[in-house]
């Protein structure tokens, strides 16, 4: 009986080991504006950071990256005196709906991009919105777009 026990101990435990999985990416493109091409894009949802992949269809070259984005906030500090002469100092916090970021791919045949981008960020009924102009290491001009 002990053994029995023992045996359902060991194999139960591997039950309890949280499976680790790929993050989900979504789709988006990059046109390069000297050409037209556009390269296939996709993007991690994440909150501030996440990975970033595209493809050269014309050349084979696969591209690697991250963004990062961080919203701007506005702290504004006031007094307020209410009805019986108390005076109560307060704040008010915004945060704007468009947060700017960058972007850097790395490709594995030498090219280099870096985006500037702005990003409206998603909530969990939409994903977001993301557009930006970025330049490679050879002077190519591309636009971001998801």
């Amino acid at each position: 009986m002990y053994r029995i026990i023992c045996l359902l101990a060991v194999l139960t435990a591997g039950c309890a080991v949280p499976q680790q999985r790929a993050p989900r990416m979504y789709p988006g493109k990059i046109i390069k504006l000297s050409t037209g091409l556009t390269l296939p894009m996709q993007y991690e949802l994440s909150s501030g950071q996440g990975r970033m992949t595209a493809q050269n269809p014309k050349t084979g070259e696969n591209f690697d990256g991250t963004y990062t984005a961080i919203a701007e906030t506005k702290v504004t500090q006031f007094s307020h005196t209410n009805f019986w002469g108390t005076k109560k100092d307060q704040q008010a916090v915004e945060v704007s709906n468009v947060v700017p970021g960058s972007v850097v791919l790395v490709g594995d045949k030498g090219t280099v991009i870096k985006f500037d981008i702005k990003v409206q960020p998603g909530n969990r009924y939409r994903l977001p919105i993301g557009y930006g102009e970025g330049e490679d290491n050879h002077g190519k001009k591309y636009h971001l777009q998801f």
